[in-house]
């Protein structure tokens, strides 16, 4: 990871199929990450998030890649301060996160010895940036529910 960038890779035993719908239908990223992200996945289209009972609708949080089964990229949402309310962020956290630049996350999916290697790569981040130092400890979390949620059938 550099400064600007963070990278992640986790192999689940689970079609790519499986988990390219894992990473995108609503009742399947609420499963496992508690975010209802929808959209009509058209490079372009806005996607709206739907955490911690806050609807984020977000103009500029838009599809950048949709390649099924393969690639999903978006641009990440804004830090607003319902959001930073819903999630216990203090005041002074949700204006430095909101006044950082916005970032885009893909995930490149592919076959693996009998699994799928999802790779995430989150970039745009400014050095020192305090979304990057978040995120870097989320993706772990979130990425292994994932592969708990596929791997036990949950799907």
């Amino acid at each position: 990871m550099s400064a600007t960038e963070l990278v992640y890779r986790i192999y689940i035993e689970c079609p790519q199929q499986h988990v390219w719908t894992a990473l995108y239908e609503p009742e399947h990223t609420f499963a496992y990450w508690g975010v209802r992200l929808t959209s009509d996945w058209g490079v372009g289209s806005p996607i709206t998030w739907f955490y911690a009972g806050v609807t984020l609708a977000d103009p500029d949080s838009v599809v950048v890649a949709f390649d099924p089964p393969h690639r999903l990229s978006y641009t990440w949402h804004t830090t607003t301060p319902e959001f930073a309310t819903a999630v216990g962020m203090s005041a002074e956290m949700q204006r430095r996160l909101a006044a950082e630049r916005r970032s885009t996350i893909r995930f490149d999916l592919e076959p693996f010895e009998g699994m799928t290697k999802v790779v995430l790569t989150q970039n745009g981040f400014a050095p020192g940036s305090a979304k990057l130092a978040s995120l870097t400890e989320s993706w772990p979390r979130i990425m292994s529910r994932l592969k708990s949620y596929l791997e036990r059938g949950r799907r």
